[in-house]
């Protein structure tokens, strides 16, 4: 029996001590101060921060601080013509489904207010279509759409790759592109620093053929290097100290490039329409067909070739006048000029830093974007296309003779 009174006593203290726990705490309501299980105790609140839905007005603390009295609080009215609240628009609103916020459809068609002003009535709207050739709603590209690879926003890219549209149109497809880091090192080559090369001395880029089968700038030892003083002929070229004649189109070149390197093409085009030089003052900027009558070796993108980018009746970024496969296929450093350039060698001046990227201005734009302009890379024998306020080289021509 004494054990089973003591058990009772027991079980007794345990049951008063969880009742002890679950008692409220000693708060006290009116004395300004939030404790316990009080939502509120003599104090205010602002309407709107209790919900969202309340415009205005200020809500008191109930006598028995659970709660606040919101009989003071306005709520938003719809249809009143002032979006507030949560309201997302008002009844007369209309919007473009294209600019409805976080959705994916495609611009042109116009919807109303719900009667409740939570949204718009997006029934009519409709989600862009991949491949319909417009760019609308979420889509960065259309599938035949094309940029270089160094034209893309937010990244680091050497340029002079094309990089085609994903099927899904959400963006290009970045596998063929180069990164080019902060140090001067791409694919692993090194670009020299050529701060104290003087780029119009024609000797600190050519040297005489060494004793193996290539100089030391990757042309053959049979090859002449003429000095700039003789009057030579190299292949179409007939050439002196300044100028060369190409016999195939008699358009006559200046052998020095201009002597700033990063030009736009707004720039390039002033530069050669104000240069004086060499006796004339009617030189300019050359087009793509003219540009691309100096590339040698790469048979796609030489005059006639299989790249059919042609001033003035092929001149856009579409597959019909422009493709990686016939504009920009051959290999880089695979030319006969200094370097590996396609071009003829021995013939310019103050050209040939292997890893530059030896890209120049053509006057020609892309048609349907002015904001862009063809420019041909001897690096890759490549025809391609950048935005003007981008960066190249700039050689002027004049000519017909």
């Amino acid at each position: 029996m004494t054990r089973l009174f003591f058990w009772l006593a027991m079980m007794s203290l345990v049951f008063v001590l969880a009742c002890e726990d679950k008692k409220p705490s000693n708060s006290v309501c009116g004395n300004k101060i939030i404790e316990g299980s009080e939502v509120c105790d003599k104090n205010l609140k602002d309407c709107d921060k209790i919900d969202p839905n309340y415009i205005s007005g200020t809500a008191t603390c109930e006598a028995d601080c659970n709660g606040y009295d919101v009989s003071a609080c306005v709520e938003s009215v719809c249809g009143n013509k002032i979006k507030e609240g949560v309201e997302v628009c008002e009844q007369d609103e209309q919007i473009d489904c294209g600019d409805i916020p976080d959705q994916n459809y495609s611009a042109g068609t116009m919807v109303p207010c719900k009667d409740d002003c939570t949204g718009y009535v997006t029934t009519n709207c409709v989600e862009p279509i991949c491949g319909d050739k417009v760019k609308e709603g979420v889509e960065v590209c259309e599938q035949d759409d094309q940029i270089d690879c160094g034209d893309m926003p937010d990244k680091n890219y050497m340029p002079g790759t094309m990089a085609s549209c994903k099927d899904d149109c959400t963006g290009y497809d970045e596998s063929g592109c180069v990164i080019s880091d902060a140090d001067g090192l791409v694919n692993d080559v090194t670009i020299p620093d050529t701060t104290d090369i003087d780029m119009q001395d024609e000797d600190s880029f050519v040297s005489d053929a060494a004793d193996d089968e290539t100089n030391d700038m990757g042309i053959d030892e049979d090859v002449i290097i003429p000095d700039e003083d003789t009057d030579f002929t190299i292949g179409t070229m007939s050439c002196n100290a300044e100028v060369c004649i190409d016999s195939t189109t008699n358009l006559a070149w200046s052998r020095a490039r201009a002597p700033q390197s990063n030009m736009t093409q707004d720039a390039a085009v002033s530069y050669c329409n104000n240069l004086s030089f060499d006796g004339a003052d009617n030189w300019r900027l050359p087009n793509i067909n003219e540009l691309r009558s100096l590339i040698r070796g790469c048979l796609l993108t030489v005059t006639g070739g299989a790249c059919a980018v042609i001033d003035p009746s092929c001149l856009s970024s579409s597959l019909a006048c422009f493709s990686m496969e016939t504009c920009a296929a051959c290999v880089e450093a695979g030319g006969s000029g200094e370097f590996g350039f396609y071009w003829d060698a021995g013939v310019w001046l103050g050209d040939g830093v292997m890893g530059l990227g030896i890209y120049f201005w053509s006057s020609s734009l892309v048609s349907g974007n002015q904001n862009e302009a063809w420019i041909v890379d001897f690096d890759y024998g490549t025809v391609r296309y950048q935005g003007k306020e981008k960066s190249a080289w700039v050689r002027c021509v004049r000519g017909p003779l």
